[in-house]
């Protein structure tokens, strides 16, 4: 975590913050010191509403913003539990690769706030999603989705199966190779899965990785490559693919 300059943290702590933004204080800012009182209000989830004049929050930003008040440094939701949520660029080139959504039903594990959920819902498909946080989990619920409150990872199999899943899994320690193979076992045979990965795993340097080089190319492909800082939005640089699997 980096370090929030004094003067940060004096606009900070001078701001109003409610269950859904912050307000700054009253004066102008130059544009630099800006800039640097932006980045922590970004990493808490905060984007500038013209409307509303005012940082707009998903959530409640207090525990995080309080906890960077707190200790002076930077706190990143997102970081802390791996949600960069999936740009809508990104979420319609994915949902390119299924066939007609109308009837199906479909699995979002990590589904974070909806960016997938709410598409699939749109195009006809019954959604069941997943979510570790929450916070996304309310979120979800407010939207009217059916949603499953905890880490997929202990979900079990259910045995009706879906038709589809699309899931966008956290990365850091391969856990996007974890999700997947968790994921690719809620499927019903001729099934297909959609999964945005890193691309660590093409890194053959441990046999975990090959043997999930072996499953993919068994049971799908690579089918697109996306472009450097197509989740910049989201607040990552990290490089992306989209795999398709068949069960």
């Amino acid at each position: 975590m980096s370090q929030i300059p004094p003067e940060v943290l004096s606009i900070l702590r001078a701001s109003t913050i409610t269950d859904c933004r912050l307000v700054l204080p009253v004066g102008d800012l130059s544009r630099d010191l800006y800039t640097a009182v932006n980045k922590v209000i970004a990493a808490a989830g905060g984007k500038w509403d013209r409307k509303a004049k005012a940082h707009v929050f998903p959530r409640d930003p207090r525990p995080q913003l309080g906890l960077a008040l707190a200790t002076g440094k930077v706190v990143s939701t997102k970081k802390d539990t791996q949600a960069f949520y999936t740009p809508a660029a990104v979420v319609a080139k994915t949902l390119g690769y299924l066939p007609a959504l109308k009837g199906m039903v479909v699995l979002e594990p990590s589904a974070g706030e909806g960016a997938f959920a709410d598409a699939i819902r749109a195009e006809g498909a019954d959604v069941v999603c997943c979510e570790i946080d929450p916070e996304s989990a309310s979120v979800l619920i407010r939207k009217g989705h059916t949603v499953i409150t905890g880490d997929f990872l202990g979900c079990k199999v259910s045995p009706a199966g879906y038709d589809a899943i699309v899931m966008n899994p956290p990365f850091a320690k391969d856990q996007d190779m974890q999700h997947v193979l968790h994921a690719f076992r809620f499927l019903k045979p001729g099934g297909v899965l959609l999964a945005i990965t890193g691309t660590g795993w093409e890194n053959a340097s441990s046999k975990r990785r090959q043997d999930f080089q072996a499953f993919v190319a068994e049971h799908g492909a690579v089918v697109e490559r996306f472009p450097a800082g197509s989740f910049k939005e989201s607040g990552t640089q990290v490089s992306t693919l989209l795999i398709r699997l068949t069960a």
